[in-house]
């Protein structure tokens, strides 16, 4: 399709960190992780995160939807609709916090070859699961295409229309995106279909920070 990206554009973004007289490792440092997440992503073994994409945007100085469609987040740019927007959404990431003792002691226990992200809960539209505001998650990017009926999982719902984008939390249950609260106004099924609702990670534990 004319004006759009399926995958990740390494080349330009290797010759964009080169033209801004910047590093991988200034990227990383800005992303507070480390410098082999992004070495990952750069060799297409990863795919960008937001939180990702947010770093490299600001160390370059590139704008944020041109590098989400580098990094085939978003099918097209521009279109004469201004870029895409963030909204608050029912969860966000949080990239500095996985210093914190608690996270690093659960993240430590669940060793694996994956890519582990912390994310804090924003609303209540999974009360009813056990997930409130301000609980933190530790969610497995990796598990994204593996996610079965039942995982929790977070999603980036993207409106071609609008141009926003909205990070949900939610349970899966093949092929849409259910809420688990008695409010009305979060009974809006999502439908998987990986261009406008595309899956993130699954949620692998949780817990309350007092």
């Amino acid at each position: 399709m004319s004006g759009s990206i399926a995958i990740m554009d390494s080349t330009w973004f290797k010759k964009r960190l080169r033209a801004s007289g910047k590093t991988a490792g200034d990227v990383a440092l800005c992303a507070g992780k480390a410098r082999s997440g992004f070495s990952q992503i750069l060799s297409e073994r990863q795919r960008m995160t937001l939180d990702w994409a947010r770093a490299y945007a600001e160390v370059t100085q590139t704008p944020l939807s041109e590098v989400l469609f580098r990094a085939g987040q978003i099918s097209a740019m521009g279109s004469g609709l201004g870029a895409p927007v963030d909204v608050p959404g029912d969860v966000a990431e949080l990239s500095s916090a996985m210093n914190d003792k608690v996270a690093q002691s659960v993240r430590e226990s669940f060793r694996n070859d994956g890519e582990l992200a912390l994310w804090v809960v924003q609303s209540s539209v999974m009360s009813l699961a056990g997930y409130l505001p301000n609980d933190r998650l530790l969610v497995d990017i990796s598990k994204k295409e593996l996610a079965r009926a039942g995982d929790v999982i977070i999603a980036r719902a993207f409106d071609h229309q609008t141009r926003i984008i909205k990070w949900v939390l939610r349970r899966y249950e093949p092929p849409v995106l259910v809420a688990a609260s008695p409010a009305e106004e979060d009974r809006r099924v999502y439908v998987v279909d990986r261009t406008n609702v595309e899956i993130i990670g699954c949620v692998i534990a949780s817990w309350r920070i007092r």
